[in-house]
């Protein structure tokens, strides 16, 4: 997927979702952007300390809790989710239309698993290697 906009900055997939998910949400406290990340406290503040020297994001105080660090994207973050999100829409479509109307379908009908997988934290699952056995990688159904 497509990670830069000419003229804006370049993100990095990491990146860009750390600006989606305080978009999408608001702004969010290093703990929460940690914890939605799935990532460690460190980590995440690296990752916003990358964004705040890019002028993508900005750290607040939380008048609610003077201990809490915020951070909320700023008018240039919001530019360069915006105009990524076009390009990358533009890039699926590009593919979609390579597709038949049957395997689009097939697409769509997956998404709802897709996006279940997805929200489960990658660390709760173990990798499989590549050249497991099937039964191994898929296991049948039960009942």
């Amino acid at each position: 997927m497509p990670n830069e906009v000419e003229g804006l900055a370049k993100v990095t997939p990491e990146q860009f979702g750390v600006l989606t998910q305080i978009l999408d949400r608001g702004s969010l406290s290093m703990s929460e952007l940690a914890g939605a990340r799935s990532v460690a406290l460190n980590t995440a503040t690296s990752l916003v300390d990358r964004l705040v020297l890019a002028g993508l994001v900005e750290r607040g105080g939380d008048p609610a809790d003077r201990r809490v660090v915020r951070v909320a994207v700023t008018a240039r973050g919001r530019t360069t989710v915006e105009r990524l999100r076009a390009v990358r829409g533009a890039a699926i479509r590009r593919l979609l239309d390579d597709l038949s109307d049957d395997e689009v379908g097939a697409i769509l009908a997956a998404m709802p698993a897709l996006a279940r997988l997805a929200a489960v934290a990658p660390a709760s699952r173990a990798p499989v290697p590549v050249d497991a056995p099937s039964a191994v990688r898929r296991p049948a159904r039960l009942g």
